[in-house]
């Protein structure tokens, strides 16, 4: 299985992976596969990064650090958008939204620990992990 990792799933992966599940860590390691990010990730920590000291430890150029490090980069196209947008109102936070519509467009497990997300996901059909 591919995976998609949320954004705090990235954030954790490279600055507290003891916070990651076990389950969680081996996947990210497995080598037979790449491990995404989705580009919404980018704007969600740039967005953030003023106002939560734990992301200003992650590299300054987030977007050339992750390729070295076994990540790939998932772009939004337009259906993505369209998917996202159109997604029940149940969950309004528009990140988790666009990378859990690249993560059911993909067939790609998305790694979260968020409750609130997963439960959304249910009623997405998109399978999450953790």
């Amino acid at each position: 299985m591919s995976l998609l990792l949320d954004t705090h799933a990235l954030v954790w992966w490279l600055l507290d992976p003891d916070r990651l599940s076990k389950k969680t860590c081996d996947l990210v390691k497995d080598r037979n596969q790449i491990p995404f990010i989705s580009v919404a990730s980018i704007y969600e920590i740039e967005y953030k990064r003023d106002r939560d000291r734990m992301l200003y430890r992650l590299p300054e150029n987030i977007i050339d650090a992750m390729p070295p490090l076994g990540f790939g980069w998932l772009e939004i196209d337009a259906s993505d958008s369209l998917h996202a947008a159109r997604l029940d109102q149940g969950h309004r936070d528009p990140w988790d939204r666009m990378i859990a519509s690249q993560a059911w467009r993909r067939e790609l497990g998305l790694i979260t620990s968020d409750a609130d997300l997963t439960k959304a996901c249910g009623r997405w059909d998109v399978l999450t992990v953790w």
